[in-house]
């Protein structure tokens, strides 16, 4: 039974990143209680399970946008939150922007910090324009904030050691069908990514390149012109390129380990997806790998070291070719899904703030 609170969830760019799934995960759970509007920059597939009635779209609220379009996404969204009861904002300048209405709007807010942000290696001017304003509105409006991976939890305290926040990991749908047998006897390795500075490909490939009898999957958009580079340079000869696609067409069975190298991360729903079919992981230490380490006995974290890497990864490749390890494994994967308790963790948020 719905009551007649009305919950705007604000995010950035539609994309199939973890912060449009979070964000419709979100929707889904609090619309069964209450009135729930979506705000986006843009639908580009990421948002398809939100009613078309439900999602607002206002360019302007990705960091892309140029500094004109950010000022007329500011202006729009005002209109839109004068009659809101609460916000929960998500990605940097959806947090900046919902921080400087609350002064002129009554809502209760929540900020969920998908990765801390501005700082992630951007030197962007608007970006470091917006970090001074992100720092100066944080210590002046009332909110809640919401961390999710222990990560986040961590650096965040460091930067605000007064400031309470509350930890709610990122949800993962449980696989219809665990899987403890796989489909073939070839060991490859599976990636989801993209080619931009934070999912760092050029780590991936270097790391590729020492292991040459091993094959690679590589699921994510990668322009034409990388893909070029790499070939012209026989680099990434066991690389295979299959562009952007949903999670649920891949077939997790084919692979063994699941490989991560981003520079950062809020909490990859790569390694939540990765860890849950039962596949080991090799990721750089992001949001969410201490997490995954935690509840998967055949997990690497990376130290951007390649010899140290390397010999990590070859240690995990074989600890997952011992016989006994599939039981183990499947074992551990209980675990990571009963420790989400995402839904009872939002709903409860909620009704407090």
């Amino acid at each position: 039974m719905q009551n007649n609170k009305v919950i705007y969830l604000i995010a950035g760019k539609g994309n199939r990143s973890g912060v449009p799934k979070y964000v419709c995960n979100l929707y889904t759970t609090l619309n069964r209680s209450y009135e729930i509007k979506v705000v986006v920059d843009g639908n580009e597939g990421g948002f398809d399970s939100v009613k078309k009635s439900d999602l607002i779209i206002i360019p302007g609220l990705a960091s892309e946008r140029s500094f004109r379009q950010k000022l007329l996404a500011i202006i729009k969204l005002r209109s839109k939150l004068k009659n809101a009861d609460m916000v929960w904002a998500h990605s940097s300048f959806a947090i900046l922007f919902s921080r400087i209405l609350k002064f002129f709007c009554q809502y209760k807010l929540i900020i969920t910090y998908h990765g801390l942000p501005f700082g992630n290696g951007r030197k962007i001017i608007i970006n470091q324009i917006a970090f001074a304003v992100e720092f100066i509105t944080s210590r002046l409006v009332k909110h809640t904030v919401v961390v999710i991976s222990k990560l986040d939890e961590k650096n965040f305290l460091k930067l605000n050691p007064h400031v309470e926040c509350t930890y709610i990991p990122n949800s993962v749908a449980k696989p219809s069908k665990v899987n403890n047998k796989f489909c073939n006897n070839q060991f490859k390795f599976l990636m989801t990514t993209r080619d931009s500075y934070q999912k760092n490909l050029d780590y991936a490939v270097k790391i590729m390149n020492q292991l040459p009898d091993i094959e690679v999957d590589v699921f994510g958009s990668i322009s034409n012109s990388r893909k070029k580079y790499l070939t012209t340079l026989n680099l990434a000869k066991n690389m295979n390129f299959h562009g952007e696609v949903p999670f649920s067409s891949i077939n997790f069975s084919n692979y063994r380990l699941y490989l991560m190298t981003s520079r950062y991360e809020g909490f990859s729903i790569g390694l939540l997806e990765a860890c849950s079919y039962g596949l080991g992981i090799a990721t750089t230490n992001v949001g969410g790998a201490l997490e995954v380490a935690k509840n998967n006995d055949y997990c690497a974290i990376l130290n951007n070291n390649i010899s140290d890497d390397i010999f990590l990864i070859n240690r995990l490749i074989e600890s997952l070719k011992h016989k006994d390890f599939e039981p183990k494994i499947i074992s551990r994967t209980a675990d990571i899904l009963s420790y989400y308790d995402w839904q009872e963790r939002c709903l409860k948020l909620v009704e407090e703030v």
